[in-house]
């Protein structure tokens, strides 16, 4: 750990949090890491735990990037999203700042039906779990919310032209 001022009369409680790799009166204030602990594997690695941050900074970048088209902000939105449950108009305007009724007309001025936008998603989504072996095609239907796996297999040949199983096989 590096700082840009002095010591403070209370550095013993650096020390301590530190380990004495703190050091004071620096250029700058900040951290810096070995280049062999970045290449390292992670002991406690977790994929949830990874997808929920991507989806938390995907959700941030689009509250954050107010002037890109409506269409765009809602698909990173729903990619950021589980999507158990099909999102209604309302609840994403409200989390991109807006009335449903702005996000209706500007969605309309962009020629991006929301209902298109809704599938895209659970297709990214879908090919994303199929991807991974660890997930079952039926666990990927109810993680997405259909009732049953053969509603997700009519879904997912309408986006994709094939089954679940086939594009499994062709990955």
């Amino acid at each position: 750990m590096l700082f840009a001022y002095q010591r403070p009369p209370h550095g013993a409680e650096y020390t301590r949090l530190f380990g004495g790799s703190e050091l004071f009166s620096q250029d700058y204030t900040g951290i810096e890491i070995e280049r062999s602990w970045l290449d390292q594997t992670h002991a406690y690695r977790s994929p949830e735990l990874c997808t929920l941050l991507q989806a938390r900074a995907e959700l941030l970048l689009a509250k954050a990037d107010q002037d890109a088209p409506a269409g765009e902000r809602v698909k990173r939105w729903l990619t950021s999203q589980n999507l158990d449950t099909r999102p209604t108009m309302e609840t994403i305007a409200r989390e991109l700042g807006m009335s449903a009724r702005s996000l209706r007309r500007r969605l309309h001025s962009e020629r991006a039906p929301f209902n298109d936008l809704v599938e895209e998603a659970r297709a990214l989504r879908a090919k994303g779990m199929l991807a991974d072996p660890r997930h079952s095609v039926q666990e990927t239907a109810y993680a997405l919310g259909f009732g049953t796996p053969a509603a997700f297999s009519r879904a997912f040949r309408r986006w994709t032209g094939m089954t679940p199983s086939a594009y499994r096989a062709a990955q």
